[in-house]
């Protein structure tokens, strides 16, 4: 099985360190030749970026338009979690005054109409926190309850996770094994024990920490009996009114998860799977087996899925929200270990997609190129925050192999705050 890549930082420093010695070492005319040769060499990389991401945020706009004013029910209507870094669950493992509903009453029988017949599986690692809150909030799904299960993976819990679970009516596999930890090894144990049988038509995967629109397996049957095999929900964050690290993250995903994907869809494009919301029909599962373990195992299983010719497709009509640290430091450290996970996924994925044949059409593997070029909002914009004064600098200088950027640094911004601009209006 696979394990997660160290990131090899040391690698960017010893070349960092490399291209200061030559500056140094250079001639003042060859200087300035090397600097502006790396602003261009930036740019290059910049400007079809930027520019390729405003034009997803105008046609997620126009998409919006198209979609039915009660496309996208609001989750004011699901359950509201606790939340995990002040509260405690009660004997029952529910909020004190919330009416215990039962998640799923009963398994799946002979599907009605025709509907698919699905089994939501929720990994949970001490959970119990929050467990609850996501059984109800999956309680108030409106579709047939004799068409799906809920099953927790309770995977090396050592809290009240699993009988938190058994008390919400939700089917429960407990798993143990120490020496495999994580989502994508829970995720392939719990895909091999379902698939064994012939209970289950798709497989959609949920946060222990999450709330879900009602309408989300209404919109995924709507999606399968249209032909697509592997789906991706609107994955979001809840509101924290009054915490701006939350609010930042939240447009972050946003902008990644709702209007990118928008615009792809818009344009016949794949979108990458989030981990939180993502559904696979049983079919693919048994063709492609579940074999990501990295950190950021649902990219790394969605770019195999797009090599073996399953390309996600995304529903914006349902959505599932997840749960954040309170804390700035918590969610800090959240998002480091996304992007430590993220980059070691890129590193190993991007030269092989650059070079492979296998990904048709050709369109789908530029895409999804750009798709993990693209850095983290914040380090691009601050990418343009330090180009854009030094380049100003350059060229007040007359320097003309690097003040000439100037003008094409502050086009590619202007594209950039025109994706997040879009994004904020839509939002």
């Amino acid at each position: 099985m696979n394990r997660a890549h160290p990131i090899r930082s040391g690698y960017g420093w010893l070349a960092a360190a490399f291209t200061l010695l030559l500056l140094l070492a250079s001639e003042p005319a060859m200087r300035s030749a090397w600097l502006g040769a790396i602003a261009w060499t930036f740019l290059a990389f910049s400007l079809p970026i930027t520019f390729y991401l405003f034009c997803l945020s105008v046609m997620a706009l126009k998409g919006e338009r198209n979609l039915p004013p009660a496309a996208r029910r609001p989750l004011t209507e699901a359950v509201p979690l606790p939340d995990p870094d002040s509260s405690l669950p009660t004997e029952s493992g529910l909020q004190a005054g919330s009416e215990p509903r039962s998640a799923q009453p009963a398994g799946p029988q002979a599907p009605q109409d025709g509907l698919t017949r699905f089994a939501v599986v929720v990994p949970a690692h001490n959970e119990e926190a929050v467990i609850a809150g996501t059984l109800q909030s999956l309680a108030g799904l409106d579709y047939p309850g004799s068409c799906w299960q809920a099953v927790v993976v309770a995977d090396n819990c050592d809290d009240a996770t699993a009988e938190i679970a058994r008390a919400a009516g939700a089917r429960v596999f407990q798993r143990d094994n120490p020496h495999l930890r994580g989502k994508g090894f829970a995720l392939r144990w719990a895909f091999e024990r379902l698939l064994a049988g012939d209970r289950f038509d798709a497989v959609l995967v949920v946060d222990a920490d999450s709330v879900i629109s009602p309408n989300a397996l209404t919109a995924l049957d709507r999606g399968i009996r249209r032909g697509a095999a592997v789906l991706q929900l609107d994955d979001q964050i809840q509101p924290r009114p009054g915490a701006w690290n939350s609010e930042v993250t939240r447009l972050g995903f946003f902008l990644t998860n709702y209007i990118r994907p928008m615009g792809r869809l818009q344009l016949g494009l794949p979108v990458g799977l989030k981990g939180n919301g993502m559904c696979f029909t049983a079919p693919v599962l048994r063709e492609v087996p579940w074999n990501a373990f990295s950190l950021a195992e649902d990219l790394e299983f969605g770019l195999e899925l797009l090599r073996r010719g399953h390309p996600p497709r995304f529903v914006p009509e349902a959505a599932v929200l997840a749960l954040t640290p309170s804390h700035p430091d918590l969610a800090r450290s959240q998002r480091r270990r996304w992007e430590m996970g993220r980059w070691p996924v890129v590193a190993r994925h991007l030269p092989a997609l650059l070079f492979t044949r296998t990904v048709r059409p050709a369109w789908y593997r530029w895409d999804a190129l750009v798709e993990l070029s693209t850095p983290p909002l914040v380090n691009f914009a601050m990418l343009h925050g330090l180009a854009i004064p030094l380049t100003g600098l350059a060229w007040w200088l007359k320097t003309p192999w690097i003040g000439s950027t100037l003008p094409v640094w502050m086009l590619s911004f202007a594209l950039l705050a025109g994706h997040v601009g879009l994004a904020m209006r839509s939002s």
